[in-house]
């Protein structure tokens, strides 16, 4: 008997941390586990107590990329808890909310995590440098979901600005028609976006799944719609529990969704996709068939595809939903009574299912939420079994790259690193790829093996394999390079909030704050701006989280000189103030790409392969104490603002000085 048997110790964020077991014993898969070891979030147990308006704001801290798709599914379950179906206008701007997180979500997946594995393809940097206008078609289509988030949700990650019964308050029909422009750019970008996609060599990998997604009949589900399945399944959402059960299998701690007959389902872009066809935008129609997928799609690696053909279904939605827009009346908060109320929306990866008990108070007694990466547990361990059967023949390294191509197939959440495998094989007896001991730790695979796999040809492997670029020097900065690292809460804090402003007239320098103001002294880069903004400095444009590699290159464009304020990691001296010089220095080492948290070499690497660094910049790193959740600098980094603030406005006042 042949084994050989993959086990990978760590994996990027599958909605939490989580590691692959996949065992072979001559030509038959016997074992494909994922296996989630973060422990609990315990959203649901949060939830108990609270009072009912406080749910959108907590469940849309539950993911970084999708918030709305939780927002929108807690205020449809506490409604329908107090029998109140809210005006039309109320339900199209929440549908064009949903608009802006499918264009940014799915963008992020196709253009930051996914494409690079079809083109042989180490990351989305090497993806930059040689498909460099792709890329920044990219930024620019996930730059216009976002800034639409941004505006109906008063920020674009976790926004603030849904409540039961409707929104704190809509944007007026100016402030809309202000983002139609670059959703129709995005728009027309994508007519060569889906050519190129469907230029794409996809491995022939078709299932029989059965799919289950909402579908109303009339439009491309998102809000609303019973839940149907290509199996005949067709329920209201107060049925989910009765017809879909979940079970945790040890020692994993998440819990596995199944059809209650214990058949397996899949939920996604494709489930939408195939139960809805007939839906389609006029345009996204037109997209489908240009991508070869009209029939339908049950290829998992397709569904690159058909997320590009959502996302132009999502910008026709959009700009229709704006050039419709009247400002709703204001309405209400519902009252409170004793109910339980259950909903499912379309997250971008799929079905999310909520349901909430309440009391006469507005009180909420239980909660259970239901993610799509649950539901998609059973089938994604199911499609690596068949994928890695059919692939036996690849070597260690190429076995390595189509398990996680089978990953990412369907959710950025489960492979928020362009990279995550580390894999141990371990075999008995001969095999592809076998070393003399019997085992090896592979760590990559080589370019003959991708090219082997994809089909890549040399020009569309330009730029693999080498480190990009980062012009800044060493230090302690979080995601720079030097002797020092930052601590998990420092690395992790880029997801929370953003604030975007743009440079105006003949402004040339950009002063950038990265960071959140609430988690600590990672806060130091916006209390700076707040300082430097009282003191009446205005030639600088501003960002509070720096994970969107889009947006931070899009807060220095048309800017000479940059300077950048971020925490640093402790290293003894906390207060301390380092000026990082540019100069050549790589990535951080071991720091795969993430959609949760692009580090800041990782976004000038991005910069720098699509040729949009600034020509003159300098970077401020005070050294931090604390990094935890709460407001406020620790006194030694507070003691250090003016002495930062004064090093800022000497360069804004020479130029020279950045140099």
């Amino acid at each position: 008997m042949t084994e050989r048997r993959v086990h990978v110790d760590y994996m990027a964020r599958v909605e939490g941390e989580g590691a692959l077991t996949l065992t072979v014993e001559d030509d038959r898969v016997t074992e494909a586990r994922l296996e989630i070891f973060e422990p609990p979030r315990f959203f649901e147990a949060l939830l108990h107590g609270r009072d009912w308006s406080e749910a959108p704001d907590i469940t849309a801290r539950i993911c970084g990329i999708c918030p709305v798709a939780y927002q929108m599914s807690a205020v449809h379950a506490l409604e329908r808890a107090a029998g109140v179906r809210v005006a039309p206008g109320i339900a199209a701007l929440r549908r064009l909310f949903y608009c802006g997180e499918w264009i940014e979500s799915h963008a992020l997946h196709i253009f930051l995590l996914h494409a690079p594995d079809f083109l042989g393809l180490d990351d989305a940097f090497a993806l930059a440098q040689a498909h460099r206008d792709v890329v920044e078609a990219g930024l620019a289509i996930k730059k216009a979901g976002n800034d639409l988030v941004a505006l109906l949700g008063g920020r674009e990650i976790h926004p603030i600005n849904v409540r039961l019964g409707g929104f704190h308050r809509v944007p007026t029909r100016a402030e809309l028609q202000t983002r139609a422009e670059p959703l129709a750019r995005a728009l027309d970008a994508m007519d060569g976006v889906i050519d190129w996609l469907a230029g794409l060599a996809f491995p022939d990998a078709t299932f029989d799944y059965e799919f289950v997604a909402l579908r109303n009949g009339t439009r491309y589900p998102m809000n609303s719609g019973r839940i149907v399945s290509t199996g005949g399944l067709d329920i209201d959402a107060d049925a989910f529990e009765r017809h879909i059960v979940e079970r945790q299998k040890p020692p994993s701690t998440a819990l596995y969704a199944s059809l209650a007959s214990g058949g397996t389902y899949c939920v996604g872009p494709m489930a939408r996709f195939n139960l809805n066809r007939d839906c389609l935008t006029e345009r996204a129609r037109s997209a489908a068939a240009r991508a070869g997928i009209a029939a339908g799609c049950r290829n998992p690696f397709q569904s690159i595809l058909v997320r590009g053909v959502e996302i132009v279904l999502a910008l026709e939605e959009a700009l229709r939903l704006i050039e419709a827009y009247e400002p709703p009346e204001p309405t209400p908060p519902p009252t409170p009574r004793p109910a339980v109320g259950c909903a499912a929306t379309e997250a971008p990866r799929g079905l999310l299912y909520h349901r909430y008990e309440v009391d006469d108070q507005g009180r909420i007694a239980s909660a259970r939420i239901v993610p799509p990466t649950a539901q998609n547990q059973q089938v994604i361990e199911a499609d690596l079994r068949a994928v890695a059967e059919r692939s036996l023949d690849l070597s260690d390294s190429a076995l390595q790259w189509r398990c996680e191509q089978t990953i990412r197939n369907y959710d950025p959440c489960i492979s928020c690193a362009a990279h995550f495998l580390t894999l141990t094989v371990q075999r008995r007896g001969t095999g592809p790829g076998q070393c003399a001991r019997g085992h090896q730790t592979m760590t990559g695979a080589n370019d003959d093996d991708k090219s082997a796999r994809t089909g890549a040809t040399d020009a569309t492997k330009t730029g693999a394999g080498r480190a990009p670029i980062c012009p800044m020097a060493g230090g302690v900065a979080r995601g720079v390079t030097g002797t020092g690292t930052a601590p998990p809460a420092a690395r992790a804090v880029a997801t929370l909030g953003a604030d975007t402003g743009r440079p105006q007239g003949g402004h040339r320098a950009a002063v950038i704050g990265i960071g959140n103001r609430y988690r600590g002294d990672d806060g130091v880069g916006p209390a700076a701006i707040d300082r430097l903004r009282r003191e009446g400095i205005d030639a600088y444009t501003w960002i509070l989280a720096a994970s969107d590699p889009g947006r931070l290159i899009d807060a220095w464009q048309g800017a000479s000189r940059v300077v950048l304020i971020d925490a640093a990691a402790p290293a003894g001296q906390p207060g301390h103030l380092h000026r990082l010089a540019p100069g050549n220095a790589a990535p951080q080492p071991g720091r795969p790409a993430s959609s949760h948290g692009l580090d800041l070499s990782q976004a000038w690497a991005l910069a720098h392969s699509l040729g949009q660094c600034p020509a003159h910049v300098v970077l401020f790193a005070i050294e931090g104490a604390h990094f935890g959740h709460g407001k406020g600098l620790s006194p030694s980094v507070r003691a250090s603002l003016p002495s930062l603030v004064a090093a800022v406005r000497a360069v804004l006042a020479d130029p020279a000085a950045i140099d």
